[in-house]
């Protein structure tokens, strides 16, 4: 039962555990105990009772300024929900966190992120990953490769499992990404129902494919069946691909600076050039919307093998020959 002297963190802590009762993705538990944290340092003995909209905003804003926009606004959520429990009890007749306002802040030039490589360099960028020494040595050469062919993210590349890869077909199935949970460690977590859409059977290029069946033939530490695993056999952390990527890409022909978005959104270019249809681009990336109109009244979810054309052509420089798709029965 809550009353006016019930710390707000306590409220905080139960709207968590009812996420987690909700089995919410461990990420976004990760993200919001993160938030939670900034709260109990600038204002972990504030009771209901204390809650005013502007003693709420004042410390918000120390969370502001310490951790940025973000942080803040997620924090104000938080604390929305975590004082609707209070309502409900009848200790507060309003939620003071709702009635607390963002305040002005300056407008930020516009970050688009990681840019797409240009289709003209992609046989020079594919030259230069299988000729590296450097990827060879950390592993990072059949993975870059996979990014490139299927626009995946790293932690989804990452949790690529060999039964999931059908040579004769030329397609991968993405059913698990590999996340770093706390309190639990490294974590293959199904996509299924993840707020990130992801698509199911990609169709491959052939110069995925020939890498995929030669890094099959090679000997190496597998405790979970990972087409990627650790140096030791385990899971391989998505931050640490990245880190060892970034500390390679630079002596690299036009690489320097790319991450995995850069990938994801060179074959969304690609996707969306060579056939025209933005939906096609959605569809390959795992995108649940293009926008609303799209959304609501034009058919998704299709196969679309021609794209791994489009991108055998770009990155190899030569023509694929089109395989022929199984029907369903």
């Amino acid at each position: 039962m809550v009353t006016s002297g019930t710390l707000v963190s306590t409220l905080l802590e139960r709207h968590l555990q009812a996420l987690r009762d909700a089995e919410k993705a461990p990420r976004t538990i990760d993200t919001y105990m993160l938030r939670v944290k900034h709260w109990n340092a600038v204002a972990s003995g504030i009771t209901v009772g204390d809650c005013t909209p502007g003693q709420l905003n004042r410390h918000i804003e120390q969370v502001r300024k310490g951790h940025g926009d973000t942080d803040a606004k997620q924090l104000r959520s938080l604390l929305g929900f975590a004082l609707d429990y209070a309502v409900n009890d009848g200790v507060l007749d309003s939620n003071p966190a709702r009635a607390t306002k963002t305040p002005p802040t300056k407008k930020k030039p516009k970050d688009t992120g990681a840019a797409p490589l240009d289709p003209t360099v992609l046989p020079s960028v594919l030259k230069a990953l299988l000729e590296s020494e450097a990827c060879r040595t950390k592993d990072l050469t059949d993975g870059i490769l996979l990014h490139l062919a299927t626009g995946l993210r790293v932690s989804e590349v990452m949790g690529f499992l060999w039964e999931e890869f059908d040579p004769d077909a030329a397609t991968i199935t993405s059913t698990g990404r590999i996340i770093r949970q706390s309190g639990v460690g490294l974590r293959r977590t199904p996509v299924e129902n993840s707020s990130k859409g992801t698509s199911g059977v990609i169709h491959l290029p052939p110069f995925a494919v020939a890498a995929l069946l030669t890094r099959s033939q090679e000997e190496r530490p597998n405790k979970y069946g990972l087409i990627f695993p650790s140096a030791t056999g385990t899971m391989r952390d998505p931050n640490n691909f990245a880190r060892q990527w970034r500390e390679v890409r630079d002596d690299l022909e036009h690489l320097a600076g790319t991450t995995g978005h850069s990938f994801r959104k060179t074959v969304s270019d690609l996707a969306a050039d060579g056939s025209g249809d933005p939906r096609v681009a959605a569809d390959v990336l795992g995108h649940r919307d293009v926008a609303t109109t799209l959304r609501h009244y034009l058919s998704r979810g299709r196969q679309h093998p021609e794209v791994a054309q489009w991108i055998e052509k770009a990155v190899t420089g030569k023509p694929a020959k089109p395989r022929r798709v199984k029907k369903s029965a």
